[in-house]
């Protein structure tokens, strides 16, 4: 089966709309429920936390880097949803030998809502979607109106996860939305999220963490700490800065708070 994204949507499902879709990517399992498809979300990973009401009645198919295989076979989806950054290669490579893949792999906030349209109309469900892509850039062009930069960037970096010790790079989504409150990623020359184990942060750069509850904590803060000594460490909502979808609705309102902590 192929594996398509916003930029292969055509024909990809021969005219059929699917039915039954697995989500292994929160952000889209939260767009999923909004555009309305509460009946149609048959299985979702444990990271899939939003909307809280709603994802609790879905199937848990385990984690979204090596979800239970057996059991999205079970579950007979006619579409499964991956960021196959997060989901193992070989996982990804087994699932689509089996079932339609969408690949949510968006890197910018323009990609994310091509994205919504694109999945709207897979799903039939363009209306809702379309109302979703308009406000979120209705409220991004309003943030960038108002915001003003600061005539000092700051510098930082910004770990995804500790186990391993992983950080994000150039082409994610956190690094283009952090620079628009003049957050400037120190190792923004590194390709997607990376392993960052045997590294040292540089010198006058915030440590930024991913806050979740499958990532950091403020229980981590003073791991970070000792691990990289010469650097302050503040949380950021990984569902924030981090994710797709609908969660893009409520970005703009929270970078304007971070702005207001980084510029303290």
């Amino acid at each position: 089966m192929p594996i398509i994204s916003a930029s292969s949507i055509v024909d990809a499902c021969a005219g059929k709309t699917p039915q039954r879709v697995v989500s292994l990517c929160p952000g889209i399992t939260e767009l999923l429920f909004d555009i309305g498809m509460k009946e149609r979300v048959a299985g979702v990973s444990k990271q899939c936390r939003f909307p809280e009401v709603r994802v609790k009645d879905a199937a848990r198919v385990g984690s979204n880097r090596r979800p239970d295989l057996k059991q999205i076979q079970e579950l007979e989806p006619d579409l499964v949803v991956v960021d196959s950054r997060e989901t193992d290669t070989a996982v990804v490579s087994l699932l689509k030998e089996e079932y339609l893949v969408w690949d949510s792999n968006v890197t910018t906030v323009l990609g994310a809502i091509a994205e919504i349209r694109a999945l709207g109309a897979l799903v039939d469900k363009v209306p809702n979607a379309e109302w979703i892509a308009e406000k979120i850039e209705t409220r991004f062009a309003e943030f960038q109106a108002s915001f003003q930069l600061p005539s000092k960037p700051v510098t930082a970096v910004m770990l995804a996860n500790y186990k391993p010790w992983t950080a994000f790079g150039s082409d994610t989504i956190s690094t283009e939305l952090l620079g628009l409150i003049g957050v400037q990623n120190a190792w923004g020359m590194e390709p997607g999220v990376f392993p960052v184990e045997q590294r040292k942060i540089p010198g006058a750069a915030i440590v930024l963490l991913a806050e979740g509850p499958y990532s950091f904590h403020k229980r981590h803060v003073p791991v970070v700490a000792r691990k990289f000594p010469d650097a302050s460490a503040l949380l950021v909502r990984e569902d924030l800065v981090t994710w797709q979808g609908s969660r893009l609705l409520r970005t703009p309102q929270y970078l304007t708070e971070l702005a207001g902590l980084l510029n303290r």
